[in-house]
């Protein structure tokens, strides 16, 4: 099976914002669904039928983030009862997307995802529909209360909540030193995974940015700014074994591809 990877800077991304980076104990945090460019996007809403997880990990253990009665936006809220890092994780159930010959070509070339336009050319498919699969997998991880702080390596910051393709830091935003971050896929490093990453600062302004590619534990490291919002994500796209789609909405469609999607949010 041929695994291609590639940031998604120029595809949109997808992606998990709080109302607030400075959470309290006892006051919801609402969470927002979105998709877009360079930080900037559209809210998207909670859609049960392809809802496959949605959990906060806090120092109590983990829960379900339920949505606000009668709404379907904001996609879920949590109202933390301690202190503590508490990490929210999504991951949808895989959705089917046809896209003409010429429009799947761009995708993946604006996805750099040339590895997987060269596959099509090789099987001679460039003048195919693209039939795609994909799955997205968002994550957040705030602070809650002043004193709080990350753990590195050995804290709870770096367990895995067991999404698909996932972020899993290793250094707090705020440690001297460089971020470390490390990319898993089922739980396995993410070797050779392109990582782009975008900002914003207090000011909304947006520091240079900043790509790398895993090594082959799976890490990459950036330099962070202090006072900013981050967004790390990466895709991965593999060529199906010939299975139909489980997406409700397209039922007995053949897919061609199968990609997955991760994001991570936090503020350093």
């Amino acid at each position: 099976m041929l695994a291609v990877t590639a940031s998604v800077g120029s595809a949109h991304d997808f992606w998990l914002r709080p109302n607030t980076w400075q959470p309290e104990v006892g006051r919801s945090i609402l969470f927002d669904l979105r998709v877009g460019d360079h930080f900037e996007g559209e809210v998207v809403p909670r859609e049960e039928a392809y809802l496959g997880r949605f959990v906060v990990r806090g120092p109590e253990g983990v829960a379900e983030v339920p949505a606000l009665p009668g709404r379907n936006t904001p996609a879920g809220y949590v109202k933390p009862a301690v202190d503590g890092l508490h990490v929210v994780g999504y991951e949808s159930k895989p959705r089917f997307l046809t896209l003409d010959a010429t429009k799947f070509t761009q995708y993946l070339r604006e996805s750099g995802l040339e590895e997987a336009i060269n596959e099509r050319i090789k099987a001679k498919e460039t003048e195919k529909p693209g039939r795609e699969e994909f799955v997205r997998c968002a994550k957040s991880m705030l602070l809650v209360g002043d004193e709080s702080k990350w753990e590195g390596a050995e804290g709870d910051a770096s367990r895995p909540l067991g999404l698909t393709l996932e972020f899993v830091p290793l250094t707090g935003p705020n440690d001297s030193g460089p971020f470390k971050v490390k990319l898993l896929r089922d739980g396995k490093p993410a070797a050779g995974t392109r990582v782009h990453v975008v900002a914003r600062d207090a000011k909304g302004d947006a520091p240079e940015l900043q790509g790398g590619v895993t090594d082959d534990e799976g890490v990459v490291e950036f330099k962070l700014v202090p006072d900013a919002t981050w967004l790390f994500t990466a895709i991965q796209i593999r060529l199906s074994e010939g299975h139909v789609t489980s997406d409700e909405a397209a039922k007995g469609e053949q897919v061609d591809w199968v990609s997955h999607w991760a994001s991570l949010t936090i503020r350093s």
